[in-house]
């Protein structure tokens, strides 16, 4: 409950001023066009990704590509939850492949890692922690998309490897049209099948509302005033 003296003009330009002191960096730049959160669950492991992206304007064909993401931060965790990576502005590394269409709210993920149809985050593909798909043409018994999320670099190797064969680095990954029995051979797998990284629009921030809370409240108390 708000203290009785801010109902005073004085007070109450105090208590905007205050509510417009908590989100400075909105005050001193407009927000992206599109903000978007970012989930995903492997399919083996349980390893989770967190994240955003956001983007000022989609080109003319509606799909925005690394040149026009304007953040790409995500997180991965393992199956128990404890943080494995961080990464933050992974629009800006090398190696970087994300293809958002937003005329159907997806990213695209049923391609090679490197086309307009794949995608490929975190470190680049071969040096670190990646997160990258692959799909094979056609859609017959071949078509095989799928994520793998693999530590090249043997950085984590308390993880087990999943999937691929003895000399895989493969801990976590999905497979769209196969399930973790089909894939591993064992019949105790799992029998769901992997799903792809789940986009969803994120809100008006609280701060933004804080915000557009704040200027009504000016704006109210310089009606007051000129009254």
């Amino acid at each position: 409950m708000i203290d009785t003296h801010f109902a005073t003009p004085k007070g109450a330009r105090i208590l905007a001023m205050a509510l417009i002191a908590v989100a400075p960096g909105l005050v001193a730049a407009p927000a992206a066009a599109a903000v978007y959160g970012m989930s995903w669950t492997g399919q083996f492991a349980g390893f989770t990704l967190e994240g955003r992206f956001a983007y000022d304007a989609a080109p003319a064909d509606g799909v925005v590509r690394a040149p026009d993401f304007t953040d790409f931060d995500w997180a991965v965790f393992d199956g128990d939850g404890a943080l494995v990576e961080r990464f933050e502005d992974n629009h800006l590394a090398d190696g970087f492949n994300a293809n958002f269409d937003t005329a159907t709210g997806a990213l695209l993920q049923s391609g090679r890692w490197d086309e307009g149809d794949g995608i490929s985050i975190g470190d680049a593909r071969g040096e670190g922690l990646n997160l990258w798909s692959i799909g094979f043409p056609g859609d017959g018994p071949d078509f095989n998309p799928h994520l793998h999320l693999t530590d090249w670099a043997n950085e984590y190797p308390q993880y087990p490897r999943q999937f691929g064969g003895p000399t895989s680095r493969h801990i976590d990954g999905a497979f769209f049209l196969r399930t973790a029995a089909q894939i591993t051979g064992d019949p105790d797998a799992g029998d769901a099948l992997g799903q792809p990284i789940a986009v969803a629009p994120i809100p008006l921030p609280a701060t933004a509302l804080l915000l557009a809370a704040a200027l009504g409240l000016m704006a109210g108390l310089r009606r007051r005033i000129a009254a």
